[in-house]
């Protein structure tokens, strides 16, 4: 893969717009003219490109009548795992960085979820977002005033500030005590226990056999209560797993010296190589995995079938290697 993926230090910057207009169906922001403010909008890839079919330029309505001012924007967010993590909290890093500007402020963004409801996930990140009270979300034309706009300091598929991390590491450390955790060698993140829907490999059973045989604890992070998928990243010095937004979740992790994940795909996408760069991990990519050539499902989306003998040399060669751990 050619790295055309950016791993940048520091803040990315901000705007603050005196006038702003906000749509439900249009899941960025106007400015007073009506043009498309492209900040405000999911971006992804190299070169950057807007998500969704947004115009640059619309004739704002004159019946709007509702006005909040001193705003925060935080983007659009989405209640799927991979990009909740990354794009969906890409600017909540300007709270913690720029708090003398964030105080009394709105924290206006549009939900792909239902605002008042916020999956567990969700609900328990936003408890750890500073001024999380103030979140709000609007299904009706509304305009802003004196209105913050953080670039984003994660983009799919593109780049990814060090600033991302913050968020995701104040987390960790204000639920749980890393240093109380009993550390353990490796452990299979598994997909097999994920709704008919997703994306499965079909003969994952048998990858869990071979690691239960290794003395490799398997897991289904889905079914873990929030807390225990924050102990569960930060015991482990080795993830395994197919391919997932699970190893997202290594955001999460504090201690990054000495761990490792080792992840079988069939294709790679560059928000696992800009999650290792932020979190310094020297991940191993396995290309043991092919499509499901009898898989009807859309494309992402489809049925994968892992090379099992592939799959044993690697894991005999990772836990040789660590043995010294």
């Amino acid at each position: 893969m050619q790295n055309d993926y950016k791993i940048l230090d520091g803040d990315p910057e901000y705007k603050i717009y005196d006038t702003a207009y906000y749509f439900p169906q249009y899941k960025c922001l106007f400015d007073k003219k009506g043009r498309r403010i492209d900040e405000s909008c999911v971006r992804r890839g190299v070169p950057l490109e807007i998500v969704g079919n947004i115009p640059k330029k619309i004739d704002i309505p004159t019946f709007i009548i509702n006005n909040i001012v001193n705003c925060l924007y935080l983007g659009s967010i989405s209640q799927t795992f991979g990009h909740f993590l990354t794009e969906g909290l890409s600017r909540v890093w300007f709270l913690f960085n720029h708090p003398e500007l964030s105080e009394d402020r709105y924290l206006v963004y549009h939900p792909k979820f239902n605002h008042a409801d916020p999956p567990p996930l969700i609900s328990e990140t936003f408890k750890h977002i500073p001024h999380s009270d103030s979140l709000i979300a609007f299904n009706q034309p509304i305009r802003l005033h004196d209105v913050i706009v953080p670039n984003p300091s994660f983009s799919n598929r593109s780049q990814g500030y060090a600033a991302h991390k913050i968020i995701f590491e104040h987390i960790t450390e204000t639920r749980i005590n890393t240093e109380a955790i009993i550390s353990k060698k490796a452990c299979y993140l598994s997909r097999a226990r994920l709704s008919k829907d997703r994306r499965k490999t079909i003969n994952e059973s048998q990858i869990e056999k071979l690691m239960i045989g290794n003395g490799v604890d398997v897991i289904h992070p889905q079914e873990l209560p929030f807390q225990d998928q924050l102990k569960m990243i930060n015991r482990y010095q080795i993830a395994i797993g197919c391919i997932g937004a699970a190893f997202h979740s290594i955001l999460f992790r504090l201690d990054t010296d000495n761990f490792k994940t080792v992840i079988f795909h069939s294709a790679l996408n560059e928000n696992y190589n800009i999650i290792d760069g932020l979190k310094g991990i020297d991940s191993k990519y396995i290309n043991a995995l092919r499509k499901d050539p009898l898989c009807k499902k859309s494309e992402g989306h489809q049925n994968l079938i892992a090379d099992i003998d592939m799959i044993k040399k690697t894991l005999k060669e990772v836990l040789s290697d660590n043995d010294s751990i």
